[in-house]
């Protein structure tokens, strides 16, 4: 059992206050925030991806082929390369003629079979926007959302179109989240004012049962220096870790997950040394 005792500054404002109250809502909105992140970080992979491959992709492969057909809303078209040119028909009396000059008993020539359908091997597309991150993220992750997206927005299905888009996604979600860290920030200061104004009053009580017996002013002019110095520092330490505590941990716990489920095993790799760091750091700052 823990013989830890809580400080002056704990006992201002302890940790169950953050379920309560403007602390509460300062949470919810913090998270709202780390998965706007998210929105934003795939936002941006989708741009820096789409100027990389230029909305060209080229596959091999019927499997292959016929998977990009079901991603793709508009049909995809043969390939110059697969296209085989069907042979003329001979004329009909041609025909007749020929078959006129078989002499009785013999057997009929076989009539060539219809060759087959030539099978779409290979497809290469150009100017098809996001599709070659689409078909990424589905063929390695087999996420959706991004094949949805996709096919429901025909503006994310041409280059230009796509960039534009992106570009104006990313300006609106940064914005919300600019908008949230400043509601954040305004509940922040109203939890800290709370709390000064709540020590502010316990000190204004016990300056007036002090006063009648105070007769050299001392102790009046300690609280007067409690009531203007050392609450104004509480109230600054309060904000700082209201704010800090409900957005950093919030974001990094987000971000943490959004990785493993990327790849687990390179996030395990870059996890153990970024613990370890941690765990100096806090030692030498011990």
């Amino acid at each position: 059992m823990s013989n830890r005792q809580p400080n002056a500054f704990h006992r201002a404002f302890p940790a169950r206050e953050f379920f309560r109250g403007s602390a509460r809502s300062v949470l919810f909105w913090s998270l709202v925030n780390g998965l706007l992140l998210i929105l934003l970080l795939v936002d941006l992979f989708l741009i820096i991806d789409l100027l990389d491959h230029r909305g060209r992709i080229t596959l091999r492969g019927e499997q292959n082929v016929q998977l990009l057909k079901e991603l793709r809303t508009a049909p995809v078209s043969l390939p110059v390369e697969n296209e085989q040119e069907e042979p003329e028909s001979e004329p009909e009396n041609g025909q007749a003629d020929a078959k006129d000059n078989v002499p009785d008993g013999a057997p009929e020539a076989k009539s060539p079979q219809a060759e087959e359908a030539p099978r779409l091997e290979m497809v290469s597309l150009t100017d098809s926007g996001i599709l070659p991150s689409v078909w990424w993220t589905y063929s390695k992750y087999q996420m959706g959302l991004l094949p949805q997206l996709y096919q429901r927005v025909p503006l994310l299905q041409e280059n230009q179109t796509a960039l534009f888009t992106l570009i104006c996604f990313a300006l609106v979600v940064a914005s919300i989240r600019v908008l949230i860290r400043w509601r954040s920030r305004q509940k922040s200061l109203k939890i800290s004012h709370q709390v000064s104004m709540t020590l502010r009053n316990m000190i204004h009580r016990q300056a007036l049962r002090l006063g009648p017996g105070d007769l050299s002013g001392k102790e009046t002019e300690q609280a007067f220096q409690l009531f203007i110095r050392d609450v104004g520092t509480v109230q600054q330490g309060v904000f700082q870790w209201v704010y800090g505590q409900s957005r950093h941990p919030v974001t990094l716990l987000i971000l943490l997950l959004f990785t493993i489920s990327i790849d687990w095993r390179l996030t395990l790799q870059c996890m153990i040394p970024l613990v370890a760091a941690w765990y100096f750091l806090l030692q030498h700052r011990k």
